[in-house]
């Protein structure tokens, strides 16, 4: 195996949380990057002080994404509260 850098370690784990539609595991981005859990975990938390990645912790596994889900909660909320979108059935829709 060709030994990677850690810059290469970080754009392959960036790269990988892109392309998923959802937050992925620890273990998920491990084996997409192909390394141990631990290693992926340092990385992920690298990245989170670099505010790169997010992170939320659902029982004992951590979710890993690359946007910042609270900050658009937070502007869906305030376009509701504005009458630009309605909230049905939990999902934000445009009001016509």
């Amino acid at each position: 195996m060709v030994r990677r850098t850690v810059r290469e370690i970080r754009e392959a784990i960036l790269k990988y949380l892109r392309s998923v539609d959802h937050p992925r595991t620890t273990e998920d981005v491990a084996d997409a990057v192909d390394m141990n859990w631990r290693s992926a975990d340092l990385h992920l938390r690298v990245l989170l002080a670099e505010k790169k990645v997010f992170m939320k912790k659902i029982g004992r596994q951590c979710q890993w994404f690359t946007d910042d889900v609270s900050h658009m909660r937070d502007v869906l909320e305030a376009l509701e509260r504005k009458g630009v979108v309605i909230k049905v059935d939990g999902r934000y829709v445009v009001k016509r």
